[in-house]
């Protein structure tokens, strides 16, 4: 009898893209697979230290204005149609819940790639 394979990958891209509705337009997100390894290793690198700033609490004027940069760099990686005059008028956690919706979406994937139930999701705004 044929063991069930181990992993299971599939080459051809899903057409299948969730959206995030602004203004009730909705803008196709874009999925961790549409990132090479660069753009993968920046993000991370940016969410992680937005999660660093977000706990941090009090946080100066310099440390917001790092903090609303960053969230707004990410929401336009993730959100690559919305025009930047738009998520320019986005609040702040608004732009955390995008970054929220591609790390569980991101979270989904790789649960589904590897056959394991998604983490739970934590608190800051990691862009996973």
């Amino acid at each position: 009898m044929a063991q069930k394979p181990l992993l299971t990958l599939d080459t051809l891209e899903s057409p299948e893209r969730p959206a995030i509705e602004v203004d009730k337009v909705a803008y196709p997100m874009r999925v961790p697979g549409d990132f090479g390894l660069r753009d993968e290793a920046r993000i991370r690198t940016r969410g992680k230290r937005a999660d660093v700033l977000y706990e941090k609490g009090e946080l100066t004027e310099a440390e917001a204005s790092e903090l609303a940069t960053i969230l707004d760099e990410l929401a336009g990686e993730v959100l690559p149609d919305l025009p930047a005059e738009k998520r320019a008028k986005l609040k702040d956690i608004q732009k955390v819940a995008i970054l929220r919706a591609f790390g569980a979406e991101a979270a989904r994937r790789r649960a589904s790639l590897l056959g394991t139930p998604p983490a739970e999701e934590g608190t800051a705004p990691a862009a996973s």
